[in-house]
């Protein structure tokens, strides 16, 4: 039985959000060291929302994004812990993660998913997300 809460993330929640950061599906966290790992999840904790999933004080997910001009935020990530896929914790992370947004004014979400991931996909589609047509992704390694 999961006793889930799903709450704002605390400083001491982001070590074992970087250890289950460590996931193809990141690939900029994949193969970082957790000590990059952090910074970059700090960034989310001191700037952005993080929500984490916690079921008896240990946390098995968590959410990220960052606010951006025009009233809207970026997803950058969440995850769940492999053990705990498929019971509907995903679905109650980004549904708390849209409540907090509503109160907060914003207005449209934004994520990119990899199209490897045919399980992420159906994720996205099953919470309602719409597939976009409007934009091509560009990127370039400098």
């Amino acid at each position: 039985l999961i006793i889930m809460i799903i709450r704002n993330a605390k400083f001491e929640d982001i070590d074992d959000c970087v250890k289950i950061s460590h996931i193809p599906e990141f690939s900029y966290l994949d193969k970082a060291s957790d000590a990059d790992s952090k910074k970059y999840l700090m960034e989310f904790y001191k700037k952005g929302i993080m929500l984490v999933a916690e079921d008896r004080n240990e946390i098995v997910g968590f959410i990220i994004g960052e606010f951006m001009l025009g009233n809207f935020i970026w997803v950058d990530g969440i995850t769940i812990r492999k053990e705990y896929r498929g019971q509907g914790i995903g679905k109650k992370l980004f549904s708390k993660f849209r409540d907090v947004l509503k109160a907060k004014g914003v207005e449209h979400i934004y994520l990119m998913a990899p199209k490897f991931n045919k399980n992420t996909l159906k994720f996205y589609k099953s919470i309602g997300l719409k597939k976009g047509k409007e934009f091509i992704e560009f990127s370039k390694d400098i």
